[in-house]
Order: C-alpha cells, then sequence, then structure tokens
C-alpha cells in the first residue's frame, strides 16, 4: 500500500515537473516568468527525487533509475546553488555534495553487470561516465576561481541536465518494451540538447558583450 502511495506521488510530481520545467526553458532568462516557473520546477524536482530515494531504499532498487535519480538531484542542487552563488564561486557546502556525488557514483561503478541489471548496461556506464565529468569539473572550480565567470552556462547546464535526466528516467519506465532503446536514445537526444544549448547562449552572451 505505502508503495502504491509512493509510485503515485512520484508519478504525479515527476509528471508535472516535465511540463513546468519547460517553461522556464522558453521564457526569457532572468524574466519573472522563468525564475517563478524555475523555483516551481524545482520543488517539482525535490518531490520526484525524494519520492524515488524512499523507492530505492525501501522498495526495489533498478541501477539506471538509481543512477538517474542521482543525476537529478545533484543537477537539481548544483544548478540551484551557481545561481545563488554566481560570480562569487563554489562553497564548502558545493565541495560536500561533488564528494558526495564521486563516492555514490563510484559505488555504482562496481555494481554494473551485477545481478537484478535489467536496464542496459551501456547507458548505466554513460551516465556515470558523465557525472564523473561534471564532478570533475565542479572539483577544478575550487581551484580556478576564473571559472565563476561563467554561472550562467553553468546554471543553464545544469538545469538543462536535471530535467533530461528526468525525461530520460521517463521514456525508460513508460516504454520498457522498446529497451534498450529507450533509454540509450534520450540520452543522446539529451546531449545534443545540451550542447545545442550551451552554443547557443554562450553565443548570445558574446554577442551581446561585443
Amino acid at each position: 500500500m505505502l508503495h502504491q502511495i509512493n509510485i503515485l506521488a512520484h508519478i504525479i510530481a515527476g509528471s508535472l515537473a516535465l511540463i513546468i520545467g519547460l517553461i522556464p526553458f522558453f521564457t526569457k532568462k532572468g524574466s519573472d516568468i522563468h525564475i517563478k516557473y524555475g523555483r516551481y520546477f524545482l520543488y517539482l524536482m525535490a518531490a520526484t527525487i525524494f519520492t524515488a530515494t524512499l523507492g530505492v531504499l525501501f522498495f526495489r532498487s533498478r541501477p539506471f533509475l538509481t543512477i538517474v535519480t542521482l543525476q537529478s538531484a545533484y543537477m537539481s542542487f548544483a544548478g540551484y546553488r551557481v545561481l545563488k552563488n554566481k560570480t562569487k564561486g563554489p562553497e564548502w557546502l558545493d565541495l560536500l555534495a561533488t564528494l558526495f556525488l564521486v563516492i555514490m557514483a563510484g559505488r555504482f561503478l562496481f555494481l554494473v553487470g551485477s545481478k537484478g541489471a535489467v536496464w542496459h548496461q551501456s547507458v548505466v556506464v554513460y551516465l556515470l561516465g558523465f557525472l564523473f565529468t561534471v564532478a570533475a569539473y565542479d572539483l577544478l572550480r575550487h581551484f580556478r576561481p576564473q571559472l565563476a565567470k561563467y554561472w550562467l552556462l553553468e546554471h543553464i547546464f545544469k538545469m538543462t541536465s536535471a530535467y533530461i535526466a528526468l525525461f530520460s528516467a521517463f521514456a525508460g519506465t513508460v516504454l520498457a518494451a522498446w529497451q534498450p532503446y529507450s533509454q540509450i536514445i534520450p540520452s543522446i537526444m539529451g546531449t545534443i540538447w545540451i550542447v545545442s544549448t550551451i552554443w547557443y547562449y554562450s553565443r548570445r552572451r558574446v554577442v551581446s558583450q561585443a
């Protein structure tokens, strides 16, 4: 009974996050609408991640969903922190979050190929590689204060990554009959979206400063 309630709450929060999360992407950055719905998206992501964590800890754990939950949680938190700190750069709380990410991702790296890993291993390895790359950059930020000037691009990158992780979990679960393509295609499309978004806003930033 509790499991079913948790699943229902997870589905509702996740579905709303997928819908509302699109609004900040297609509204002017820094506008009232962008800020308002960006905040709603974070609230819904928190609820989605919380219910997903309960499912992992007390009900059923799957490598892909667990790693996607980790990605969603870290990217949402880090994306918010970048916006909060801006040019001040990362603080000790950010360092602790990054170290936690490394520890958890490292743990799942050793579980790849274990029994019960019903999700496609190549996707799991891809996601872990992505998380380790992000963690390496975030650790570098503590030694290179000048990277803080890219806070806007970093915020966009991390919030976009959080949304894509949510979408990947949705596609992999709803379209389970089409595995592994229902896992691989969203990951590839997500990567293209992230690269395109960062390129677009980096170009706009250069033009605006010219």
